[in-house]
Order: C-alpha cells, then sequence, then structure tokens
C-alpha cells in the first residue's frame, strides 16, 4: 500500500482545523485575518495537494481502486474549503467540513498501519 507522505496529514488536518476554530470563535491573535485566512488557504491546498499525489501513485493499483474513491471526495471537499478561505467565508459549515475531512484522513491513515501491520506479520 502506498503511504501517505510529507508526515501525518491527519495531523497537519486537525491543526488547521484548531486555527479555524479559533478564528470562527473570534480568538484570531495577532495578525490580519486575511493573512491568516490566505496563510490557512495555503496549508489546505498543500494537503490536498499531497492527496492528489497519493491517488496519482494508486492508479491502477488493486489499492488504488479502494482509496480513489475516498481520496477524491476528500480532495473537492479541500478544494471547496480553499475556497471559503480565499473569499473570507468562515461558516459552521466550513468548520464542519473540516472536522469531517480531519477525521476522514486519520481513518485513512489508521487503516493504513493496521493493513502494514498484517503484511508484517504474514511476512514473519
Amino acid at each position: 500500500m502506498v503511504r501517505i507522505s510529507g508526515g501525518q496529514l491527519g495531523e497537519r488536518q486537525d491543526k488547521l482545523n484548531g486555527e479555524m476554530k479559533k478564528l470562527g470563535e473570534g480568538q484570531e491573535g495577532q495578525g490580519s485575518m486575511s493573512e491568516k485566512l490566505a496563510r490557512m488557504a495555503a496549508e489546505q491546498a498543500a494537503i490536498r495537494q499531497e492527496i492528489e499525489k497519493l491517488m496519482e501513485s494508486l492508479k491502477g493499483s488493486k489499492d488504488g481502486q479502494a482509496a480513489g474513491k475516498e481520496l477524491k471526495e476528500l480532495a473537492d471537499k479541500m478544494n471547496e474549503n480553499e475556497t471559503d478561505l480565499v473569499n473570507k467565508r468562515v461558516s459552521p459549515e466550513l468548520m464542519k467540513r473540516n472536522k469531517e475531512i480531519t477525521m476522514r484522513l486519520m481513518e485513512y491513515e489508521k487503516a493504513q498501519r493496521e493493513q502494514d501491520e498484517d503484511e508484517e506479520r504474514k511476512a514473519q
């Protein structure tokens, strides 16, 4: 199975989720809101690009067919998040979508780890 590269994307998405939540609650701290939104949109884009690379590397493989649809849905939701952030729309819908992305990414990463562990056990 192809692993998610660039660290744990679920953790990166979770951190982004926390930043969005603070922003939505008005706890943005220092710096302009526009700068923060632009930085969050850039981070979301970077995570989405990692997902797209993963989708590309899985094409044609057995794992790719199963994971491809799930990853495509995640990438689409991330794209919606980017659009909302760029357009300064910090809404409950954005927060809900981001939380769902985070949960699904973490579930995907957990499934990868479990599959890797199973393969290691079979190899022994």
